[in-house]
């Protein structure tokens, strides 16, 4: 019975560790379930605020962008370009009219010119094959105006020889010849005013087979191209950037942007080495030119020569000209041998104006033998108070004496006569 009564009380023990333990297990089991839906809330609200925050930044980022696009240039003339090109790629047709719907490698750069405060924006571009450059100025109402070319056109920098300047120039290309334009000119034609020429620059149209060429003494040919004695190309820095007609507004006004903050003037792109480079080449053109100078001179020289030589042996068939009369070069004999046998004279005259005399019949009576040079000179002599045409010699002793020239060839006095021998 004992033993009976210690088997229940056993067993009782035995149901309330159990009853225990199980009241244990639940409350464990609850108190990590609150554990678990608090952690689980707290990353819920992790969450929430991880978007919430993702939100705001993309939120502040769009806000700030739309800050940025609405921000204006810093540079006054930089925001007026930006906001045309931006009217322009808003609007398809104005690409239409403008020519850039099917344009390719369009390029945008800035230059400055003496007539305008701001720079003048260049936008080239290619279409059917062809090159094309349109100007745009800024006008004092602070509009953009447009010179637009419909025919093939480039922009360059070019140093005129003449001028020692360096300016930006259209040029245009038809057939076999180029135009050079100054860009200030095409701005100051365009404001439709009257135009002072004294105000424009030079321009120059140049045929592609142009050039000045002279031959020297030798045989030679020298020649040179007419654009190389009008401009020198100057190997500048290029400062053109690639641009679309259909950028979005943010890759917009980034380019243009870095374009205008990136702007080189003249006096920065021109730099020293730039014009040591111009200015030896200008001296090689110089030089070329100052040789083919010379070989002209020579060649003109030489030609002058032989045309003299020419007309003096034209001169010479037609002989020394007395009064109506002319007299050929040679010799000519007196003709008193005829009358006295002991008697002879021949005068024989040049061509340089001398004379050589042999003769036993001339200067007073009884005649007196003359052999000597000396020099003749056509003129007027007077005889019993008339004048007549003669020729007069003056032997290198310094005498004196005539004759009268009345026909071709022949010459006397009163006593004898000379008739040309050959």
């Amino acid at each position: 019975m004992e033993e009976e009564k210690n088997k229940i009380a056993d067993k009782s023990k035995e149901d309330v560790k159990e009853k225990n333990e199980t009241v244990k297990s639940d409350n464990s089991k609850k108190v990590e379930t609150k554990k678990k839906s608090k952690k689980g809330l707290i990353i819920a609200i992790s969450i929430i605020v991880i978007l919430v925050l993702i939100g705001a930044s993309i939120g502040g980022y769009f806000l700030y962008k739309k800050i940025q696009l609405e921000k204006p240039l810093d540079v006054a003339w930089g925001q007026t370009y930006y906001t045309y090109l931006k009217s322009i790629v808003e609007d398809e047709s104005k690409k239409e009219s403008y020519g850039f719907n099917n344009s390719t490698n369009t390029k945008i750069e800035f230059g400055d010119i003496e007539i305008e405060e701001e720079p003048v924006m260049v936008i080239s571009y290619e279409k059917d094959d062809e090159d094309y450059s349109n100007i745009y100025y800024i006008k004092d109402d602070g509009t953009v105006h447009e010179i637009m070319y419909d025919f093939p056109t480039d922009v360059e920098m070019l140093y005129s020889i003449k001028e020692k300047e360096y300016n930006w120039y259209v040029v245009s290309k038809e057939k076999n010849e180029a135009e050079y334009i100054p860009i200030q000119n095409e701005v100051i034609k365009s404001e439709g005013k009257e135009v002072d020429e004294d105000t424009l620059s030079n321009e120059y149209t140049i045929k592609d087979d142009d050039k000045t060429v002279v031959e020297t003494v030798d045989g030679e040919e020298l020649s040179i191209d007419k654009f190389d004695e009008t401009f020198i190309k100057p190997d500048i820095e290029d400062t053109s950037i690639d641009f679309d007609f259909n950028l979005i507004e943010e890759k917009l006004k980034e380019a243009i942007e870095n374009l205008v903050n990136e702007y080189k003037n003249k006096d920065q792109i021109i730099t020293d080495e730039v014009k040591e480079a111009v200015t030896e080449k200008e001296t090689e053109i110089i030089n070329k030119q100052e040789e083919m100078e010379k070989a002209k001179d020579e060649l003109e020289k030489k030609k002058a020569e032989e045309e003299a030589k020419r007309k003096a042996e034209e001169e010479a068939k037609k002989g020394f000209k007395v009064g109506s009369h002319r007299l050929k070069y040679g010799t000519y004999k007196s003709d008193v041998y005829i009358m006295d046998s002991s008697m002879y004279g021949t005068i024989t005259l040049n061509q340089d104006g001398t004379f050589h005399i042999k003769a036993n019949c001339e200067g007073d009576y009884p005649y007196k033998t003359m052999d000597c040079d000396g020099t003749y000179k056509a003129t007027r002599a007077i005889d019993s108070y008339e004048y007549y045409d003669a020729i007069e010699f003056t032997t290198e002793e310094g005498d004196t004496f005539h004759f009268e020239v009345n026909s071709d060839n022949e010459f006397s006095d009163q006593w004898h006569g000379y008739s040309y021998q050959g």
